[in-house]
């Protein structure tokens, strides 16, 4: 998934340098390890697209994400074999941190997932919470008002609301 950042109201583009990529490594892995070139040259055709990358970029892109889920070094190896620039970028990697190759774990995807979505429900139900709230404080306050007998043309003017939404209030409809 791509993902960009846009102005919430008008909805233009707030950056073209910026670019949130979701990748699906596993995906990337198993196109590369099965060379499985329908699926490489389908991703490379939308992907170079979107980003302008040639064929070549963008397969050296599929190369370097599999590094992130082969675990084994030899495997990995394999993959950028015959690419010097990807070997050069093994090679970098393996110098500094060989923790780099492999380090895509599954459980931790998942949980990331499971934690974006639980936070994303949470504050769904807060907005609902703090919008009920909101409605319940409203119609108390009108009640209120409607006991203490003032006029529904002043209490629409202090409300905001329609003399048919306080008449609702107070026929018990809301």
């Amino acid at each position: 998934m791509i993902y960009t950042m846009r102005d919430e109201i008008t909805n233009s583009l707030l950056s073209d340098n910026l670019t949130i990529l979701r990748i699906d490594v596993p995906f990337f892995y198993k196109v590369e390890y099965n060379k499985d070139i329908e699926k490489l040259n389908k991703f490379i055709e939308k992907f170079s697209v979107y980003r302008k990358l040639d064929k070549e970029s963008a397969l050296r892109l599929t190369k370097f994400i599999s590094l992130f889920y082969e675990k084994d070094g030899q495997r990995a190896r394999k993959i950028v074999e015959g690419d010097a620039r990807m070997e050069h970028v093994y090679n970098k990697i393996s110098e500094n941190s060989n923790e780099l190759i492999g380090v895509y774990n599954k459980a931790s995807h998942d949980k990331f997932i499971m934690d974006g979505y639980i936070k994303e429900q949470r504050e769904e139900a807060i907005k609902e919470g703090l919008e009920q709230g909101r409605l319940e404080k409203e119609r108390t306050m009108v009640l209120n008002m409607l006991n203490e007998n003032i006029e529904l043309q002043m209490i629409s003017k202090i409300s905001g609301l329609s003399i048919d939404e306080i008449e609702n209030i107070r026929n018990g409809s809301n």
